[in-house]
């Protein structure tokens, strides 16, 4: 819950899940947290704020991670599990990314100079679909 609060990752917008990995196999311990934003736009303003900042000594690392699509998607059959926090549609083509590009380290957070010099502050759609549900 502590990520999850407005001094966190919840200034950058809703979180739908955080989870907590701690790497104890290294010489020394390394914890990660994978921290799934409802909006895709909010995720992009973390991950813009955060990347390359210094933490106690230790610069942070941001990125967008993989997408889980619902078995039940995949299979072609409904989901009926209100809480399912995996994707039920195909994401935008412009928020995908090849096994080729993922190991290269490419972003689409790149910008051009002189272009996308904007500020991202969130407000973003959920996850896949680059909508914000209409009332929010």
């Amino acid at each position: 819950e502590l990520l999850r609060k407005a001094e966190y990752f919840g200034q950058y917008g809703k979180i739908g899940k955080v989870v907590i990995h701690k790497n104890h196999t290294s010489a020394h311990t390394s914890v990660s947290a994978y921290v799934t934003f409802v909006y895709k736009e909010d995720a992009k303003a973390s991950i813009q704020s955060l990347d390359g900042c210094h933490l106690d000594g230790h610069v942070l690392r941001a990125s967008f991670g993989t997408t889980k699509y619902c078995n039940n998607f995949i299979r072609g059959v409904p989901c009926n599990n209100p809480d399912c926090v995996y994707l039920h549609d195909l994401g935008d083509d412009d928020d995908r990314f090849t096994k080729e590009e993922i190991q290269a380290g490419h972003s689409k957070l790149t910008q051009v100079p002189g272009k996308d010099q904007t500020i991202v502050t969130g407000n973003g759609g959920p996850s896949g679909t680059g909508k914000r549900p209409l009332g929010e």
